[in-house]
């Protein structure tokens, strides 16, 4: 029998990631955490009193019982207050974010800390006053418990008051599109560098290239949903440990369903429990969920500014501007990708030809950047013109290598919008903006007019 049992604890913490990018973005899971800290905090006071020495509470003076229930009640009806116009703003920003931005866009927006943070403390001020009134209650503390309970209530008070002026200053902030798309920016922009990251620490990123699996069993997934991560360096310890070749058919971010294999899997056991187990294991090192996550994910924040792009340019929105200012952000993502020779993305086969992905390379990204906007936008010559442009740029800073992706993305992007352009005039610029992008291409510019 295939012995797996010394993987378990590594499988589990695959799983474990898959649960904690989950968790990330539900809204409930850190202020129940700070729930529970604070439930404790009051329960434990009447243990903890006999620790703190009688002289550090003597310039406290007497608190009576009565006066601090008042306060206690006081607390704990405000901050339910508080709680539900606070939860009131944040569905308005979610759906705010839902209907200008992306629905995409929502998760990482529930994932934001201060509105995790606002809620935890709020809730956490009310379950403390809540506990505490039932121990001062029945009697459980004196004098010294007394002045834990005053001194932990003055605490959070300031920390209620500290988050609730932050939050009126970020809700009205984050319900700008600009503030939104550049959120969605910075998360991408540090998934991308990290990919690259890792692919520069990649030891197997020297291995052999050998061909693809010609005849191999499909593994199907038991999980309909969107792949969320991937544990490679488990797939190549399980590929050397059971002598198997495998290819994943799929990148991180796709969705996979039963309609098409997870792998191809080559050199797997004849025994037919054996060969259930190794695919077990194969299986449960690839994290399936409802929704995509920006861990290991590059196209998935540029996925979500094309959206905004073309959402913008719906006839409900008709916002150009947030389509350009999408496209800016689009142009600074490709310039890192750009930058990069293809030597420096993740390689194909890992463990030594074990193992192949599909890693996102520079002309997968360019494609998920540009033509679903520029399709839409093709009736506005200021989205071409945008676009040509920001080719321009890209051309001029990338890498040899992928000029000619960029040259025929500008001209798809200048041939759909000579059919939809009303105007001989802006087909004309649009005209003149592709010709530039040849110029730089062929080298024909000046260097100091690639940026203009």
């Amino acid at each position: 029998m295939v012995e797996i049992g010394a993987h378990k604890q590594r499988r589990f913490l695959t799983q474990l990631r898959g649960a904690i990018l989950d968790l990330r973005s539900q809204l409930w899971f850190r202020p129940a955490a700070f729930c529970i800290v604070a439930a404790l905090i009051s329960i434990a006071v009447p243990f903890a009193e006999v620790l703190v020495p009688k002289g550090w509470v003597s310039w406290f003076g007497d608190t009576h019982a009565a006066t601090a229930q008042e306060v206690l009640k006081f607390l704990a009806s405000g901050m339910l207050t508080i709680i539900t116009i606070i939860m009131s703003a944040l569905m308005l920003v979610l759906s705010v974010a839902s209907g200008q931005a992306s629905p995409r866009a929502v998760p990482e927006l529930m994932a934001d800390p201060v509105a995790q943070n606002t809620l935890g403390i709020f809730l956490a001020t009310f379950v403390f006053s809540f506990g505490a009134l039932i121990v001062i209650g029945a009697d459980l503390v004196e004098r010294r418990g007394m002045a834990i309970y005053a001194v932990a209530t003055l605490v959070l008070v300031i920390l209620v008051l500290r988050y609730l002026l932050e939050v009126i200053h970020h809700v009205p902030d984050i319900l700008k599109i600009n503030t939104m798309i550049a959120r969605v920016h910075r998360q991408a922009e540090a998934v991308l560098q990290q990919y690259f990251a890792e692919a520069a620490d990649d030891p197997a990123a020297a291995g052999p290239a050998p061909q693809k699996i010609a005849e191999g069993v499909p593994v199907w997934p038991k999980r309909v949903g969107y792949v969320r991560w991937v544990d490679h360096d488990l797939l190549v310890e399980a590929a050397e440990e059971h002598n198997v070749r495998i290819e994943l058919l799929f990148r991180i971010g796709e969705f996979v369903s039963k309609a098409a294999p997870l792998m191809l899997v080559e050199g797997l056991p004849d025994d037919e429990n054996d060969r259930d187990a190794v695919i077990d294991r194969l299986r449960s090192l690839i994290a399936i969920g409802s929704e995509r996550s920006s861990a290991g994910d590059p196209l998935l924040g540029i996925d979500l500014l094309a959206e905004i792009a073309s959402r913008a340019l719906s006839p409900g929105i008709n916002d150009v501007g947030s389509t350009i200012t999408c496209i800016d952000y689009l142009e600074s993502l490709l310039a890192i990708a750009g930058r990069g020779a293809p030597a420096s993305y993740p390689p194909a086969w890992i463990g030594e030809g074990r193992v192949m992905r599909h890693p996102v390379g520079f002309a997968v990204m360019l494609r998920h950047a540009i033509r679903g906007p520029a399709r839409d936008g093709a009736m506005k010559v200021e989205v071409a013109l945008e676009f040509l442009s920001a080719i321009k740029k890209l051309t001029a800073i990338s890498d040899s290598a992928y000029r000619n992706d960029l040259l025929s993305e500008a001209r798809r992007i200048a041939g759909q919008a000579e059919q939809a352009l009303a105007l001989q005039s802006d087909r004309d610029r649009v005209k003149d903006a592709l010709r530039t992008v040849k110029k730089v291409e062929t080298g024909e510019e000046n260097e100091g007019e690639h940026y203009r």
